[in-house]
């Protein structure tokens, strides 16, 4: 069981860089094309990679 519960952090770890790095694309991509008064696309993409991550935390206290 220790070496699923490690590769399962070693995901949780990599998902986060992921959706950071995602996250920090669309942000810029955002600002570069958007207009400085809208941000509702920024806090959608903040709300649903929120939920993604939220999702995975749910699924490793499930798996424990």
């Amino acid at each position: 069981m220790p070496d699923f519960q490690t590769a399962v952090i070693r995901v949780i770890v990599a998902g986060v860089l992921i959706l950071g790095i995602g996250f920090g694309g669309l942000y810029f991509v955002f600002r570069a094309f958007g207009t400085t008064s809208e941000k509702r696309p920024m806090l959608l993409t903040a709300a649903l990679l929120s939920f993604v991550m939220v999702c995975c935390v749910l699924l490793y206290i499930v798996s424990r």
